[in-house]
Parts: structure tokens; C-alpha cells; sequence
């Protein structure tokens, strides 16, 4: 194509590849052709080079890649067409024009679809069908020729778009081939409090999907690649009832992924489910078939195991099936085994594409749902509720068991004051006021943390503001921007955005002197901290008079500090519990007995701990003398 004879060749060809190029992607683009041409195209750059040459009659240059770049001539060939296919055929990849070389004005072709349909009926001498779209849709023609053509161009040109896999149909590919082209797009997710799961990008300028359960609640989390890149990404919109999430990385130029058509689909089909599971920030690649299928799920018998959730299911051709969301086996319901399920692709789909419209044009409602969670605090328990609403119980001497009404994100119980914030991001404070803890100031934010006299939040530009008791500068937090946030009785601990601790207010016990290293969450307690490192292993600092820094070995997924105990959940969601046990009275009640189960939150309060498990009900443990430990139904 005239690399190898100049940039001049490549430059005057231009104006012609694209009009032929328009003819291949568009090639059947009749409206009522029975079947589309486009089964037959050739998905590879070098191919359609060469029959862009044959078409102009240049026959010297059918080839020209493969003869001079031999197995680089794909990257090559896709390396110079790369803008061009960008510029025109943006409409079909959700993206604005894209090109940064010749416009399509200086190449003398239209970047609409109705302009390109009508070219190519002319060049196949179907004279009647032009136009038949500005005949037939009127005001219409250019969304309905688009909606024709849309996945043909994008199995097509994926590879100008960054597209981790070139189509969501077309041959199979051997699984090893699909993992390579897939993977840049598959990552992993760690959020504030220790939550962690997979996700997969769909779109060039960065809208990356996961599940709801994954975010717990979270705004902002961490995404990484399979080579260890990390970005913050922003949550764009939640639906917990359909468990799915929208994120937004910044930047463009994302590989990503297609989707397919779970509806094609077959009983018995392969399958493939990628994934980052057990909060280990390693790809891993499991196969199956499709078992079942489920009005909103699709059941395979492909492993998945926590951590998978939100990661994609793919056909062999690469296309984006469903999303990992659920496990059934191995001791979760008793003899069941290897059922494993995914949110339905099709249905998928559809969701994310309205919210990226919206999104894009800054019309998204607030469709923000809010993840069940749970906060123990001295001698009461909040959570929230599948709608957002707040239910607490147990002490209710100033009123901290008494929530407003409204929808919230997230729930923090103190001493004798609660604290939440709500879908707009303010945030509502009730109960004991003596020291203006309950008075919150204005603004966003992305989370709220009590004290017992004090209250701190975690702005929605990263800063933090603590209000309430001015003692032991509890309430003058550091510079600078944060990720997560913790307060305890008398101290707060944060994670800056470079990964390291900071600490203040009360330091008698050394529970405000952190120690050095990376961290991904942090919990403080009565007179101690804890809080995990980025390679999942747990250190805990401060006072160590009822046991409650001796922590164990191993992988941890949360922490959370109580008075003078801590709990942890393991990266498979069990709970583990240290401290103030029956050699350490008056502070022991059983809060560090925890039961043998499986949970997605922990929380410890002052003498009792609770947990809510992955079905949203909650189990809770030690002391009950206000009621703290009865759960309302």
C-alpha cells in the first residue's frame, strides 16, 4: 500500500482505500438483503489491503505488507489505516470522531452512514436502493442505517478502536488466542474498604462494567491490568437489583471488549469465564459450557470462585456473553455443585448502553443504588436496605437508632451519634450533638467515618474535613488527597492516593503511628488500628491489652476494629476475630466468637461484632444487653 515506496504514495491512496474500505464494511448493506456479506469478510487488516489494491488496480502493491514487513505486516498495515477507519467509522464504536490525520474532508468522504450506504448501493449498481433509507426513515435514516450496520463495522474494524478481541462473532478461536487478544481488556477491582472483584472494559474511551456487590457501596475504586498498570476509576451508575455497576476510566484509547449475542447461545456451547479470583491480582482463565439457561442468568459449569464477579463470559469467538456474578457449590448450598452464574449478556447490554448515552450526554438520572451493608457501633447497629433506606437498632439514648428518611450509599454508627451518606453525596448525621459531631458540613462526599465525639468524611475531591471534638487535633487531618478513610474512638487513619498511612488525633497507645509500606484499606479501633497491605496481609498497631493487634497470618479481604477486638474476613469470606476474649473482662462478651459462615461485610462495634452475608442477611455476636445484636427482619 506505499509504505515502502513513501509517505506520498500512502497519502495519495488515501482518498481511494477509503471508499473501497467503505465498500467492504458496507458490502450487502441493502436493507433487505437475507443474509450479510459480512459473514464472508476477511477480519484482518492485510487482507482487506490487498483487495483494496486489486480494486484500484494497483497490483503491484497486493502484498506489500506481507513481502516487506513479514510477520509484523499486520501491526503495520493496521498502524497507518488505524485513523482513518477512526474518523469514519466512530458512530459504529459509541465514539466521537476519532482521526488525528487526514480529515474526511480532505479525503472526499462522508463520515455518515446513510452517505456511505448510498455509495456502496451505487457501486454495486443497485441504483433503486439509493437513498432508501432518506426514503423509507425520513428524520430517521441516518439512526436506522446505523442500527443495521453497526455490528457488521465493528467486527470489522475493531482493531482501530482498541478492541481487546476483533468481534463478537465470526470464527471460533482457540482459547489460548482468545485469552491473548482478551485479556488487555479484563481487570481487577479493589475498592476503599478492602472489597475486591474483576470488571472488563467496553468502550475505547474507558466505561468499564462489573457488578453491583463488587463496589459495596464504594465511589471511587483502583483498576488494574493483567501487567500490573492501576487507574482510578469513577463509578458512572449502579443498579443492585440487576447487579451491575458502570465505571469510567479517564483517558481514551482502551483496549476492550464486544459484546456477543448470549441469545445465540446453544445448550452445551463452550464457554469461557476470565477473571481475577480470590482478590489475587493474577488473570486466571476457566472453561465450560452453557448449562442452563435462566430468564436474566445464564448457568455454566465453568469455575468461578469469589473474586470472579464482574468478570466477563465470552463464546469462543470472544464476544462478551455475560457477566460472572454468582457461585452455587462447595459448601454454599448444600449438594449443589458447579453451578456458576452470569448475568445475561444481551440484557447487560442493553443497560450499560443506555447509561453510557446518558452519561455522555450529561442526562444520566440518578439511578445510583446502594449496596446493602451494616456499621456496629457502641451499643447500637445500622444498616442499610436493598432501597437505600437506613434501619438501626439497640440504644437509643440521643436518638442514633432514629435515621431520616431518604435513600443513602453508606452507614457509620458511633458511640451515641450515626452518620450516612446519602445518593446525592451529603451527607445526614443523627443522635448525640454535644460536641457537633452530628453536624456535618456541606459539600459531596465520598464516605463518612465516626468517632466517638468526632466525625470525619472524605470529600469528593480526595480531602478530608473532621468536625465535632477539638481535642488531640482528632479533627485536624493532614493535606493532601485520600482514598479511604477510618475513625476510631479518639484517632483516624487514612490511605493517601500514593498508597501510604496517615494517622492523627489521640497517640497514647501508638494507634496514630502507622506503620511504613503500601496499604489498600484501614480500619481504627478504641486504642489501635489495623490495616491491608497491598499484597493482602494484615498489620495492626496500638494498644495491645486485650490481644487485639496480635493478628494472624494469611490473606485478608476486610478488617474491621473494634473497642478492643478486631475481625477480618478472609479472602474467601470467612470471619476471623482476635482480642477481647473470656480472659479479657469487662470487654468480653463473645464479639471475637464469630460464627462459621460466609460473609460479603464485617463490622465490629464496642462489645459485639456483625456480619452480613451475601444474601443481605445479617448474623450478629456478643453482647445484646441494648439489643445491638437482634437484627429486625
Amino acid at each position: 500500500m506505499g509504505a515502502i515506496e513513501g509517505a506520498g504514495v500512502l497519502k495519495r491512496t488515501l482518498s481511494f482505500l477509503a471508499p473501497a474500505l467503505i465498500s467492504l464494511a458496507l458490502l450487502g448493506a441493502a436493507l433487505w438483503l437475507a443474509s450479510p456479506v459480512a459473514a464472508q469478510w476477511p477480519m484482518d487488516c492485510v487482507a482487506l489491503n490487498d483487495i483494496v489494491e486489486t480494486h484500484l488496480g494497483n497490483h503491484g502493491n497486493v502484498g506489500i505488507y506481507q513481502r516487506v514487513f513479514g510477520d509484523q505486516a499486520e501491526e503495520s498495515c493496521q498502524s497507518d489505516h488505524r485513523d482513518d477507519v477512526r474518523g469514519v467509522f466512530g458512530w459504529a464504536f459509541d465514539q466521537a470522531e476519532q482521526s488525528t490525520g487526514p480529515s474526511p474532508t480532505d479525503l472526499a468522504w462522508p463520515t455518515d452512514c446513510v452517505a456511505l450506504n448510498d455509495i456502496v448501493e451505487n457501486h454495486l449498481g443497485n441504483h433503486g436502493n439509493v437513498g432508501i433509507y432518506q426514503r423509507t426513515f425520513g428524520d430517521q435514516a441516518e439512526g436506522a442505517c446505523r442500527n443495521d450496520h453497526r455490528e457488521d463495522v465493528r467486527g470489522v474494524f475493531s482493531w482501530a478502536f482498541g478492541a481487546a478481541t476483533a468481534s463478537a462473532s465470526g470464527p471460533s478461536l482457540a482459547v489460548h488466542e482468545l485469552v491473548k487478544q482478551s485479556q488487555a481488556a479484563v481487570r481487577y477491582i479493589r475498592t476503599s474498604d478492602g472489597g475486591c472483584g474483576s470488571a472488563f472494559v467496553v468502550t475505547a474511551d474507558g466505561y468499564v462494567v462489573t457488578n453491583s456487590h463488587v463496589l459495596d457501596g464504594a465511589r471511587r475504586v483502583v483498576v488494574g491490568t493483567h501487567d500490573g498498570r492501576e487507574q482510578q476509576a469513577t463509578v458512572v451508575a449502579e443498579d443492585s437489583d440487576a447487579d451491575l455497576a458502570l465505571l469510567k476510566l479517564p483517558g481514551d484509547g482502551h483496549p476492550f471488549l464486544a459484546f456477543g449475542s448470549s441469545a445465540g447461545l446453544e445448550l452445551g456451547e463452550d464457554l469461557v469465564i476470565l477473571g481475577y479470583p480470590l482478590c489475587l491480582e493474577t488473570l486466571t482463565v476457566t472453561r465450560g459450557i452453557l448449562s442452563a439457561r435462566h430468564t436474566d442468568w445464564l448457568q455454566t459449569d465453568a469455575t468461578a470462585n469469589p473474586g470472579n464477579s464482574g468478570g466477563p463470559g465470552l463464546n469462543l469467538q470472544g464476544g462478551v456473553i455475560g457477566v460472572t456474578t454468582a457461585k452455587l457449590g462447595g459448601g454454599a448450598v448444600e449438594g449443589v455443585e458447579g453451578a456458576n452464574f452470569l448475568i445475561d449478556g444481551d440484557r447487560t447490554r442493553r443497560t450499560v448502553d443506555e447509561w453510557i448515552t446518558h452519561h455522555r450526554a450529561g442526562s444520566l438520572p440518578e439511578i445510583f443504588s446502594t449496596r446493602p451493608s451494616v456499621s456496629a457501633g457502641w451499643t447500637h447497629t445500622c444498616r442499610i436496605r436493598a432501597d437505600g433506606s437506613v434501619s438501626c437498632w439497640g440504644s437509643n439514648v440521643h436518638g442514633e437508632t432514629v435515621p431520616p428518611p431518604g435513600r443513602f450509599r453508606s452507614v457509620s454508627a458511633g458511640a451515641y451519634h450515626t452518620c450516612g451518606v446519602r445518593t446525592d453525596d451529603t451527607i445526614a448525621c443523627w443522635g448525640e450533638n454535644t460536641y457537633g459531631e452530628s453536624a456535618p458540613p456541606a459539600g459531596a462526599f465520598q464516605t463518612v467515618s465516626t468517632g466517638t465525639t468526632h466525625t470525619c468524611g472524605l470529600r469528593a475531591n480526595g480531602t478530608i474535613a473532621c468536625w465535632g471534638r477539638l481535642s488531640a487535633d482528632v479533627n485536624k487531618p493532614p493535606t493532601g488527597t485520600f482514598t479511604a478513610l477510618s475513625s476510631g474512638s479518639d484517632n483516624n487513619c487514612a490511605i493517601r492516593t500514593d498508597g501510604t498511612l496517615a494517622c492523627w488525633g489521640e497517640n497514647e497507645s501508638g494507634q496514630a503511628t502507622p506503620p511504613s509500606g503500601t496499604f489498600q484499606s484501614v480500619s481504627s479501633g478504641g486504642y489501635h488500628s489495623c490495616a491491608i497491605r497491598t499484597d493482602r496481609s494484615l498489620v495492626c498497631w496500638g494498644s495491645n491489652a486485650y490481644g487485639a493487634v496480635a493478628a494472624p497470618g494469611g490473606a485478608f479481604g476486610s478488617v474491621s476494629a473494634g473497642f478492643h477486638h478486631t475481625c477480618g474476613l478472609r479472602t474467601g469470606g470467612a470471619a476471623v476475630c482476635w482480642g477481647a476474649d473470656g480472659s479479657h473482662r469487662p470487654f468480653s462478651a463473645g464479639q471475637a466468637d464469630p460464627p462459621i459462615t460466609t460473609f460479603q461485610s464485617i463490622s465490629s462495634g464496642l462489645i459485639h461484632t456483625c456480619g452480613m452475608r451475601a444474601d443481605s442477611s445479617i448474623v450478629c455476636w456478643g453482647s445484646n444487653d441494648k439489643g445491638q445484636s437482634t437484627p429486625p427482619d
